[in-house]
This record gives structure tokens, sequence and C-alpha cells, in this order.
């Protein structure tokens, strides 16, 4: 911790004490302002100076250990809000519902409580601290320690639940926040795109404090094209490689062989990037077989096909567990129905489906996929690449 109360309850911040005042108030008492507990300032040679709970006490509002890391980082994220002209609080506790900010801040007549998470903490505590803030309506913004930005190739990241639960932004565009104190710098992956439960692409973007405001952590406008090669190169290789644990004890590829089909041949339009894919734990390829499976595979050229159809047969697959639902923190309430909506509309766009009145008309077969097919997949993607951009940008303007 880096504040405390003295025997005159009043706060004492030890960002703004000299090492001459330091040693002067480790002379002095303080109690924790969270739980009043007996606190000591530690000021050595080797770590940052801060305060520490008797050892034999325990503090709900403390979740985690002070490690250096997390101490220098509040101290730097202080330092660089509030050289931005911000009221910043250091470590702000909320009697009403028992939790401490790293950093409270207003903007625009809003409230952010910043939280620095450089531990793996439990999922149920992020949920919990999320769902407090917000039903106080104080807008948490999880900055995640840079060590867990786990790279893969290019615009490539390892996602797990506990990142998705850190997540920030909207529910179209969710991105995940990144900083490390020791070069005080930023990273920030925008536009967060699974393809599957743990493989992400996203646009990533590397900024010094001195370079980025904090409005930027804000912006939720930020949209960027859709690199098709990118994840076509990836649907590829699950085409090539998924085959070596494909087996009928697994539901999706059972099913996949009950259609006739393998992963070598699994249409092209399944396991497609379309607007709110992420609301699905479930990777594209196989929610969107499912999907395929239940409504559109024993359909003939020209029958009709309903949205209720696609609403029922989404609710069944929800109900087996065939599409798992992912937890979006900042979502209050979670519409699972958009990527389902969002799917059809770019079948509608690729000439599957076609729209009459309320009802659609299954127009073009989907074929499963031959070798031969390569280059009009590429030509495919091109195309998806465009309607991805047309559906974003008009998923944009209704969310505005």
């Amino acid at each position: 911790m880096l504040m405390a109360k003295d025997q005159n309850n009043r706060y004492v911040s030890l960002l703004t004490l000299s090492r001459a005042e330091l040693n002067e108030h480790k002379k002095k008492i303080y109690y924790c302002p969270c739980c009043t507990g007996r606190v000591f300032l530690k000021a050595g040679k080797v770590k940052m100076p801060h305060f520490a709970h008797a050892a034999h006490l325990t503090c709900d509002a403390a979740s985690e250990g002070e490690t250096e890391e997390h101490l220098l980082g509040k101290k730097t994220l202080y330092e660089w809000l509030e050289a931005q002209g911000y009221e910043v609080e250091l470590e702000k506790y909320f009697s009403s519902f028992k939790q401490r900010a790293d950093l409270f801040i207003r903007h625009n007549g809003k409230s952010f409580a910043i939280e620095f998470q450089c531990s793996i903490i439990s999922l149920e505590d992020i949920r919990k601290r999320t769902r407090l803030y917000l039903k106080h309506d104080i807008t948490p913004i999880w900055i995640l320690s840079e060590r867990h930005v786990k790279w893969k190739k290019r615009n490539g990241f390892m996602l797990s639940t506990f990142h998705w639960l850190s997540s920030s932004g909207t529910t179209l565009l969710p991105k995940l926040i990144a900083y490390s104190p020791k070069t005080s710098q930023f990273t920030i992956l925008h536009q967060l795109t699974p393809f599957s439960e743990r493989h992400v692409f996203a646009y990533p973007k590397i900024a010094h404090t001195q370079s980025l405001h904090f409005t930027e952590l804000l912006n939720t406008s930020i949209h960027y094209p859709l690199r098709n090669q990118l994840w076509l190169n990836k649907k590829q290789s699950w085409r090539l490689y998924s085959a070596a644990y494909a087996t009928l004890d697994h539901l999706f590829f059972k099913a996949l062989y009950d259609a006739g089909l393998s992963p070598a041949t699994i249409p092209n339009e399944c396991g497609i990037p379309v607007p709110y894919m992420h609301l699905y734990k479930t990777k594209a390829i196989q929610w969107q077989f499912w999907l395929y499976d239940k409504v559109l595979r024993k359909k003939n050229i020209g029958d009709l096909v309903s949205l209720g159809e696609w609403r029922s047969s989404l609710i069944c697959c929800l109900k087996e567990e065939k599409i798992v639902l992912r937890y979006m923190p900042q979502a209050m309430v979670m519409n699972p129905f958009l990527p389902m909506e969002q799917y059809i509309l770019m079948l509608e766009k690729l000439g599957v489906l076609k729209r009459e009145k309320n009802m659609y008309i299954y127009a073009k077969s989907i074929e499963p996929f031959k070798p031969s097919f390569l280059q009009k997949e590429d030509i495919f993607y091109q195309a998806v690449k465009q309607y991805y951009e047309e559906l974003m940008v008009k998923a944009i303007e209704i969310n505005d």
C-alpha cells in the first residue's frame, strides 16, 4: 500500500515524502484505511517504500501481495494521470461495498476505477469486483502487467479466460490493456477477434506514457480492417492438422462425419469472422457448423428459412452446450443472438440466403470444400473481408 492513516485519522501518501521524511515517518503509528488494522512503513534500500499489514492481520481489500512491480505501477500511473491534470485518488476505498481501487479519477462526469493487475487472481474475484464497480456507476479499467501479453506470430495472441475477464472496451469492440512500469509503455490490443477459444487476432498499439492520453484507453470507436489472409492461413492450418485429434469421441467431429464431412472438407461458410463473434467461447468453425447443420444442411435450394429456426437452433445448441457463451465483464446484459444474427447477414451478403420480407430463401447451396477450391477460397475471403467491414461499420453506427 502507498496510503495509510495516521493517529489523527489523516491520510498519508508515500508518493509525496522525501527519503529524510520517510525515515522520520517510520517512527509513527499508521492504520489501514480499509480494515483499520495496524500497518508499518517499510522503507528499505531494495524495495519501493510501502505500508504493510502486520503479519497476523488479514484485509479484505488487499486482494494480492504488493510486489515491486505493482507498487511501481501504481506510482507511475498516478503520475501519468496527474500530469494530464486529473485529480487522482490513490488507493481509494469504497466503504459502501468494501472494495479498494488502485487509482480513481473522474472524467467528463463519469467515474473510473483503475486496477493494475500484476498477478493472476481468481475468475470469480474479477467478476465480483467488476460487477460491484458497475453496480455503483463506476467503470473499471483493468490494466494487466505487460508480462501477461502472450504474443504469437504477427498479430496473433494467446488469451485465457483471465485475459477476457480483464478486457475493456465495448461489447462490439473489446480490447486488452497492459502496462510495463519499468519501460512506462502501454500495450493495447484492439479489436480482439478469436479464431478459437484461446488463439486471438488483434491490432496491437504500443505507446509510451508521454505520447498517450488517458482518453485513448476509453476510445471505443477504433476499428481496424480484417486481415483476411491471417485468418485464412489459420483456417487452412486447422483443416490440415485438426485431423490428428479428430476422433468420434469428440461430439463436434462425430457430427461432422455424420454429415459426410471432415476437417479437410468443412465448407468455406463454416468458420468465417463476423462482428460480435467473441461473445461465443466456442470457435467460429464449430458454432457456425452447428447452426448450418441444424438449419441449412437438409434444406433444398428455394426452401424458406425463418429467423425463428435460427433462434430455436441456437437455443438448442446453448442448452446442449455445443455452443458456449463467453462471459464479458463490461456487459451487464448480453444478447446471445448477436453473433448468430451477424452470421445470417454475412450469409445473405455471400448470396447463400436471400431476404424475402420476414423470411429468408436458401438461394445458394453450401458445398463441401475441395482441394481444387484453393483459388476460389482466396477470392471467397476477399469477399468476406469486404462484407465484414460493411457489417462492422453498420454495427458501430447502431451502437452509436
